[in-house]
């Protein structure tokens, strides 16, 4: 068992080897009306303080940070059947973008999950503690491939396939 873990994992999803993410979590500083932790499972029962959605989008814009229920709906799961709603989806283009997401985060103590395809199968992106989902999806630039040194530089929304094309057309 890691730190933070308890002995049966998450309540109602047994998956045992996954921390507890809400045991004396506080969301009222950041959730309008001060409600605390939301359901643990669907993730009803917080909403995002507008004007953190207001900074948000002044930092991805607006078609960069996604609230409706459907959006957030699609970003509440991965490839396990653990499931939990983020509050806001930020989808950035820049790592100076990802930077400013993260730094109002960690000024508002809201908590941040990074996600990629969603296909993974640990639940490592699913929002437990709700908050922001980070979606890398936009960052999908391979920005180098360097064959001398058999190495790459590249975003990290870039998919496997696509940066194993680019190798084989160096």
């Amino acid at each position: 068992r890691l730190p933070g873990q308890h002995a049966g994992g998450i309540p109602g999803l047994g998956l045992p080897w996954m921390p507890d993410a809400t045991p004396g979590w506080r969301a009222a500083t950041w959730f309008e009306g001060g409600r605390g932790p939301s359901n643990h499972v669907t993730g009803q029962g917080l909403r995002m303080n507008q004007s953190i959605v207001v900074e948000l989008e002044k930092i991805a814009g607006k078609a960069g940070v996604l609230s409706t229920p459907e959006d957030l709906a699609v970003y509440s799961y991965d490839g396990t059947f653990a499931e939990h709603r983020p509050e806001v989806v930020v989808l950035p283009v820049s790592t100076d973008q990802v930077s400013q997401v993260v730094r109002l985060a960690a000024a508002e103590n809201i908590p941040v999950v990074t996600r990629g395809m969603g296909s993974g199968l640990a639940a490592a992106s699913v929002p437990f503690s709700g908050g922001i989902t980070l979606s890398l999806t936009r960052m999908n630039r391979i920005l180098e491939i360097d064959p001398i040194n058999a190495t790459a530089q590249v975003e990290a929304g870039v998919i496997t396939a696509d940066l194993q094309t680019a190798v084989e057309q160096v």
